[in-house]
């Protein structure tokens, strides 16, 4: 009799070890499935935080190109540097520093771009005609990016990321350079 006893209480001990697990299993499957929840909910939040950050930049940017807006105007097909408007270019000292200084905003795009917080195909969309326009003015080209081509790499670069045929020659040369 003593050992159907201790038969019985061992059965109810186990009964209740497995009932414990089984309560247990269930409350870790609720607790992973919460942190699964919330690990969602916290990617979604860090996604539009990234696009809530990404379109303040990009308007940011919009202000930093607006400053440089004499240039942009001169480039235009019909400006006055332009094929259409004679083909001239810079003359004076102030007006190569501010094509410069605009050429310099290229360059910090193409590095904004290697470093993952500028996607190409906004580059693409925004920026390409205006670096086409600067590659298809004569005296600039020649100037910067074909004389001081080493000096103007990240221009280049980006230039030829954004099939900006002009830019194959100067980029072949950096690229042989280094090499």
């Amino acid at each position: 009799m003593a050992s159907t006893t201790t038969d019985w209480i061992s059965a109810i001990a186990g009964l209740g070890a497995a009932l414990a697990a089984a309560v247990g299993l269930a409350y870790a499957g609720l607790q992973l499935r919460a942190a699964r929840q919330s690990a969602e909910g916290a990617r979604r939040e860090v996604e539009s935080g990234r696009r809530t950050t990404q379109s303040q930049f990009l308007l940011a940017l919009e202000d930093e190109f607006r400053v440089h807006w004499d240039v942009h105007v001169a480039l235009r097909p019909g400006g006055k540097w332009s094929t259409a408007g004679g083909g001239a270019g810079p003359e004076s000292n102030e007006d190569w520093a501010r094509v410069e200084s605009y050429l310099g905003l290229f360059e910090r795009l193409n590095i904004l771009h290697d470093n993952g917080v500028l996607p190409l195909p906004y580059i693409r969309q925004f920026y390409r005609y205006r670096l086409a326009n600067l590659w298809a003015n004569r005296v600039i080209r020649s100037e910067k990016m074909e004389a001081r081509s080493a000096g103007w790499r990240d221009l280049i670069e980006l230039s030829h990321k954004l099939d900006i045929a002009a830019s194959d020659s100067p980029w072949e040369r950096l690229n042989r350079d280094v090499a």
